[in-house]
């Protein structure tokens, strides 16, 4: 009897309880301190990737870039050897010139990868920097934030 009075009695103390208890959806925010610390390690991995993607970009470009210089100064070299009078020559060397213009233009979106890159970045640090280079990251809210943390993509 003892048993069944004591199981009826945590029963109907964990219905008050989970009947005063919020629903998740309306938990209480976080204190401002935390929410803030939060943010400041979100946008420090944004900017971490951002980085990443922009050396990625700017490698790219610079390899890009490297082929078409190489491209030209073989264009270069060849011009001054060429024989106008061989057909064959000439078709060889307007391929080549058409070459290092398909790569030129490929090398437009680089640019323009590379620039939106760098702008995407630029604006990142710039946020990180306003909202967090100063404050301080108090070492026991980032040890309880850093095992659920959950950022959003970083764009």
């Amino acid at each position: 009897m003892r048993t069944a009075r004591f199981g009826w009695v945590t029963a109907f103390g964990l219905g008050l309880i989970a009947g005063n208890a919020p629903a998740i959806g309306q938990m209480p925010p976080l204190p401002p301190e935390v929410a803030e610390v939060g943010a400041c390690m979100c946008l420090r991995q944004t900017v971490d990737f951002l980085r990443g993607d922009m050396d990625g970009k700017q490698q790219a470009l610079a390899d890009v870039r490297a082929r078409l210089e190489e491209a030209t100064r073989r264009l270069e070299a060849e011009r001054s050897r060429i024989d106008v009078n061989d057909s064959a020559a000439v078709a060889r060397f307007r391929q080549q010139v058409e070459q290092r213009d398909a790569l030129f233009k490929r090398s437009g979106a680089s640019v323009s990868e590379a620039g939106v890159a760098v702008e995407r970045y630029n604006a990142r640090v710039g946020e990180y920097n306003a909202r967090c280079t100063n404050r301080p990251l108090d070492p026991a809210i980032v040890a309880r934030i850093q095992p659920t943390l959950s950022c959003p993509p970083p764009y």
